[in-house]
């Protein structure tokens, strides 16, 4: 895969470009992704992830697959309360009850 600074907007997202060659039932496809560092997640369509960010575009050969809208839930952080009651175990302790519980619950025979 190459990385080059080659940049567009793509859904309201600057985007940077990758490409590859791939080898498909012997026969060789060209590979275009468009990626935003905007969105964390190097997530995408088909089987195609790995990207420091999520691909909007994607192009193999004549098949292309183009994000147009992209809507983030941006929800406040949650505080987790740190628990008034119960006992500490240690992780042995905490990995031996999983155990049983996982056990109790899917009978292995």
């Amino acid at each position: 895969m190459e990385i080059n600074s080659r940049n567009k907007k793509n859904a309201g997202f600057l985007c940077c470009k990758a490409t590859t060659n791939i080898k498909s039932n012997d026969k060789h496809i060209n590979v275009t992704a468009w990626y935003t560092n905007e969105v964390p997640f190097n997530f995408g369509p088909k089987a195609y992830n790995g990207l420091p960010g999520l691909i909007l575009e994607l192009q193999e050969d004549i098949l292309l697959i183009k994000a147009t809208k992209i809507s983030l839930n941006q929800k406040k952080k949650k505080l987790i309360k740190k628990p008034s009651q119960g006992e500490k175990v240690t992780l042995r302790e905490y990995n031996a009850i999983v155990k049983e519980m996982y056990n109790s619950r899917f009978k292995r025979n």
